[in-house]
């Protein structure tokens, strides 16, 4: 089967902060679907994981999901799961660059009406929008509207660390209820 890699979606917007000029300006992004089956894709996940200094994190784990899905093939392994970057690149697209990659996510569709966020990653150095030195503000925001944006008339469901709720929550979501699977997990969604 021939596989062409990314796909681009469309352009999302994030803020940029250039440090030496004390100035912030909102710069457009792309937001990109990868390919589990292609290895170029596998390749730039696998990267992500190295970069962001993520071994044995929950991003690794997926990232041996998504190559799970590349061996057996979406028709076997996960017909419903989509894999989304935001990135700087703004060509090229069958070939991703690890260095351009600001957020990685994992989606999963359950029925027609409601989507899965299984995870969200944003690079590390720019996962939190109040720190000061981080270069990228609001790419978690910007994924999460690109999808909001191509899933209209879809729910959206996050299983949410108690860390990220207040993000979850400015972003639209509500508070469904408390899992405890060992660990604390928050239900949120997204009604569209």
């Amino acid at each position: 089967m021939i596989s062409f890699g990314a796909t681009y979606i469309s352009s999302a917007l994030v803020q940029k902060n250039d440090h030496k000029k004390d100035t912030k300006k909102d710069v457009e992004v792309s937001f990109i679907e990868l390919d589990p089956k292609n290895k170029v894709d596998l390749e730039a996940v696998h990267g992500v994981c190295e970069k962001w200094n993520l071994k044995d994190s929950y991003l690794d784990i997926r990232y041996l999901f998504f190559m799970f899905c590349a061996r057996r093939g979406f028709s076997k392994g996960a017909p419903n799961t989509k894999f989304y970057a935001i990135t700087t690149q703004k060509d090229n697209f069958n070939n991703p660059k690890t260095d351009d990659m600001l957020a990685v996510a994992e989606v999963e569709e359950l029925d027609k009406d409601k989507l899965e966020l299984k995870f969200l990653h944003v690079e590390p150095k720019h996962n939190n929008d109040s720190d000061s030195n981080s270069r990228f503000k609001y790419v978690g925001t910007a994924l999460l509207d690109s999808l909001k944006n191509i899933s209209k008339n879809k729910n959206i469901v996050v299983d949410s660390a108690l860390s990220a709720v207040e993000f979850y929550k400015k972003n639209g979501f509500k508070l469904t209820h408390l899992k405890d699977e060992g660990y604390n997990k928050i239900n949120m969604i997204y009604e569209a």
